[in-house]
Parts: structure tokens; C-alpha cells; sequence
């Protein structure tokens, strides 16, 4: 039975209760958490006051209890928050559904950008623009995504067996609009730049430093253990704090000479670990999904096949480049 207008927007409406009322739970939430770190911090400041006449065991006591419990609430607001955003993107996306499905394109990428004053009917044919195709079709939750959606109208598909399996591909996805929802706002949550992917290329294109020896392995175990031994032995009272300054000769030795190079990467490869995690969930969500169209079936095998898994690989490397970022910290 074919679905009409008012069967997409009732569940729309749906959609938009059901995501609100959890909105709203969240945000009850995070108000309470807040309350409760507040309390928290404010009675272990005053229980460590009143431990002072009690020797340092009761200090120290209520210094690990309360601002331990400290920790976990401010680890649960932020686990909360991030679950707050998710909820609240996905009652924008099904507003967004609503105001389209009446026509209404307002707020929607108009993909000027795309537009070709030489191209045969882009120009013309309110491809791009106002009130144009792309913007009543763009559900991209990349600017990769975004891209290859422009391209695609821009040069139409003219093999039949290649729309067909499209055909087939789009008319699957078709009966996952919570999948599909679930996808767009993954990618949303994470703000992207026009150039993002043209900046990793840039780095995995990049000659990459002479790290990868030996030498360097043994002293990335080595330098941490020298390190911490000299600590200990200072806290002993059996070294003195100049012999940690002389330690720290070591460190600079290691990476002085190739500072520049360092610095090269570090350029290309700064602040992409939030990027990383959002492909990398990207392509969760397409390793865990089943298809029975052959192109869905095809590009899932790109990422999983052959026993290795894109999304576990991307993961690892989004956890290389927040390591990579630490050297922001001055501390670090």
C-alpha cells in the first residue's frame, strides 16, 4: 500500500514527541546532576574543614570520597550532555522532514557553490539555488556527502544496470527512516569544514617522519620508566629535584632534531580526532546494518570485508590523533 503525505507526516509528529519528551528528560537530568556536583563539592569542602581536628587519614578520606563522587557526577553531566545534543538533532531533523514535506526549504544548504553558469542544465533547471532539487533531496550528514550528492547532479547517471542497482538501493533505504535518521545525525553532531577530507589526504600524503625504529620504540618504554623512577626517588628523599631537570635533556634530545617535522604533521593532522570518531561511527552504523541491495551490499564490503573493519581502524587512529593533541596542553 503506497504511503501518503499524512502517513510520512504523522510520523514525523511521532518522531518529534518522542525525541522532545526524552529532550526533556535529559535536560531534568543534567539540572539535577548540576544540583547534586554542586552539594557534592560543597560538603567535601566542609567534611575536609572538620577532618582537620581528626589527623590526616580523615582528610584524606573525605578528599578521595567526595571529589571522587565529584568525578563520576561531572563524568555522567558530561555523558548527559552529549546525549541531550543527540536527541535535540534528531528533533531538528524531523522538523526540518516536516517543513519540506510542505514545500518549505527555508534553512536548507541552497549548494550555490555547485553552480556552473557553463554546465548544460545545472544553470537553469533550479538544480542548485532556491527552492532548488538539492535542496529538497540533501540529507548528507558529511561535506564529503554533500559533494558526491552535487556530483551526482551534475552528471546524471546513464547506465541503465547502474540506476537499476541505485534504483534498488534507494528504494531499501527507504524502509529504514530511523537507520537513516540515526546516520544524518551522527555527522551533524560534529561540525565539519569544506576541507576536512582534502586536509587528512593532505597528511596521509605527507612524507612521513623516521619514527618507526627500533631505536624509537625501545626509548618510547624507555624515557616514561626513567622518568617515573626518577620521580620516585626524588619523593624518596634519595635524588634531588635537579637531577629531573637533567632527566628532561633526554626528551628533548629525542624529538629536538626532527621538531619541525613534528610540527609539519601536527598542522595537518591538528584537531581531526573529533573527526575521526564521527566517520569512525559512521561506518559502525553501516558495518552493524543488513542490506539486501547489491550497491548497499558492495559498499558495506568495502568497509568490513576481508576481516579487517574500517570503523575500528578509523577508531584507533582518532585515538592516535587526540594523543597527538595533548602537546596543545602546556602542562603537557
Amino acid at each position: 500500500m503506497p504511503i501518503s503525505q499524512q502517513n510520512i507526516s504523522d510520523f514525523f509528529t511521532t518522531q518529534i514527541s518522542e525525541y522532545s519528551q526524552l529532550l526533556d528528560a535529559t535536560k531534568k537530568s543534567i539540572h539535577q546532576t548540576a544540583i547534586f556536583r554542586i552539594s557534592v563539592f560543597t560538603l567535601t569542602v566542609l567534611a575536609i574543614y572538620f577532618a582537620t581536628n581528626m589527623g590526616m587519614g580523615w582528610v584524606i578520606g573525605c578528599g578521595l570520597i567526595g571529589f571522587g563522587i565529584f568525578i563520576g557526577l561531572a563524568l555522567r553531566h558530561a555523558k548527559l550532555f552529549k546525549k541531550k545534543q543527540w536527541y535535540s538533532t534528531l528533533v531538528d531533523i524531523n522538523r526540518k522532514e516536516q517543513r519540506l514535506l510542505d514545500g518549505n526549504t527555508e534553512g536548507q544548504d541552497e549548494g550555490r557553490e555547485y553552480i556552473d553558469a557553463e554546465h548544460p542544465f545545472t544553470f537553469n533547471l533550479d538544480v542548485f539555488g532556491k527552492r532548488s532539487l538539492f535542496q529538497l533531496i540533501d540529507r548528507s550528514a558529511t561535506q564529503g556527502g554533500k559533494q558526491a550528492l552535487a556530483a551526482n547532479l551534475q552528471n546524471p547517471i546513464k547506465n541503465e544496470k547502474k540506476l537499476l542497482s541505485r534504483q534498488q538501493a534507494i528504494s531499501e533505504l527507504k524502509d529504514k527512516p530511523k537507520w537513516r535518521q540515526y546516520f544524518q545525525a551522527t555527522g551533524l553532531l560534529s561540525e565539519e569544514n569544506k576541507n576536512a577530507v582534502e586536509e587528512i589526504f593532505d597528511w596521509m600524503n605527507s612524507t612521513p617522519q623516521s619514527f618507526n625504529t627500533l631505536f624509537y620504540k625501545v626509548m618510547l618504554v624507555l624515557n616514561p620508566l626513567i622518568g617515573f623512577t626518577i620521580i620516585t626517588l626524588i619523593g624518596l628523599g634519595i635524588l634531588n629535584y635537579t637531577t629531573f631537570l637533567l632527566f628532561l635533556v633526554l626528551p628533548f634530545a629525542l624529538v629536538g632534531t626532527k621538531i619541525s617535522g613534528i610540527n609539519k604533521e601536527h598542522n595537518l593532522l591538528s584537531k581531526k580526532a573529533e573527526q575521526f570518531q564521527k566517520y569512525a561511527r559512521l561506518f559502525h552504523f553501516i558495518e552493524n546494518e543488513n542490506f539486501a541491495s547489491e550497491l548497499l551490499t558492495e559498499e558495506k564490503d568495502k568497509l568490513c570485508g576481508d576481516a579487517h573493519s574500517a570503523h575500528k581502524g578509523i577508531h584507533q587512529l582518532s585515538k592516535i590523533a587526540k594523543a597527538f593533541d595533548y602537546r596543545l596542553n602546556m602542562i603537557v
